[in-house]
């Protein structure tokens, strides 16, 4: 979905709605704090057929481009009304975008006029008072979910400059921390799973112009499997939240396809 915000704050993960499978793209800019007079949520609804959709209920190929066609344009009137697109979810033969608004009446109208122009998807729309974004909040990502995004994003930059993903190559990790402690426990931890430590990163003396000052750098040989990375980074994470601190990425040389 094209948006005028920033393509990097939004988040694209799969997850489980109402025990269907379901994909969620979700946008990190949207928090409570953000956009304070947009108490209104609009729910637009583009629905699919079940002879488009796959044994989960998610949709084509075909049927996904579509999609991405009708929700371009409801955005975009939206947008154009002052609204704030926050997430969208594919589950269950539907996609149901939602966005936050100062009001609702124009809206609404202007994606009545959407839906004459796009009649095999055509989206309907229902608003409701949703002043603590509590919609919004309900989809945010775990931490698995969160690294799978980014891990995602990372990885289509390398397939597009021929990059094998099955090809196993050093994969160098960052991650920062309030204290020294915190730091050479989860340097110590992630030893025991492998990884090689850079010794030229595990200073003595802090670096005081960061507000997570403690940093270590790691490496270890592993392919760039999207599911698989995913889950080491989603536990790197973890440990570092536990030791007050915070996993910072990773990257790789590309791994060309012979």
């Amino acid at each position: 979905m094209s948006n005028t915000r920033h393509e990097a704050d939004w988040l694209t993960f799969p997850s489980k709605i109402d025990e269907h499978a379901a994909w969620v793209r979700w946008d990190a800019a949207v928090e409570p704090g953000a956009y304070p007079k947009h108490t209104t949520l609009i729910s637009v609804r583009m629905a699919y057929p079940q002879s488009a959709a796959d044994e989960e209920g998610l949709p084509s190929p075909e049927v996904l481009d579509a999609l991405g066609e009708v929700e371009d344009a409801a955005a975009a009137a939206m947008e154009q009304l002052g609204a704030v697109v926050a997430a969208t979810v594919t589950s269950n033969l539907q996609r149901v975008m939602y966005a936050y608004a100062a009001g609702d009446r124009a809206v609404v109208d202007a994606l009545r006029l959407v839906a004459t122009q796009h009649p095999a998807h055509a989206p309907s729309a229902i608003s409701r008072s949703d002043a603590p974004r509590q919609m919004y909040t309900s989809l945010r990502p775990n931490i698995w979910q969160e690294q799978f995004a980014k891990n995602a994003r990372v990885l289509n930059a390398l397939a597009e400059h021929g990059d094998d993903h099955d090809k196993s190559r050093a994969i160098i990790h960052y991650a920062y921390f309030t204290t020294k402690a915190g730091r050479d426990e989860f340097a110590s931890m992630v030893t025991s799973q492998g990884f090689t430590i850079d010794a030229s990163s595990m200073g003595n003396a802090p670096d005081t112009t960061q507000a997570l000052p403690w940093a270590v750098k790691f490496e270890r040989e592993d392919t760039c499997d999207l599911f698989e990375l995913t889950n080491t980074t989603a536990e790197l994470s973890l440990a570092a939240d536990q030791r007050q601190g915070q996993y910072d990425g990773w990257e790789t040389t590309i791994a060309p396809m012979e």
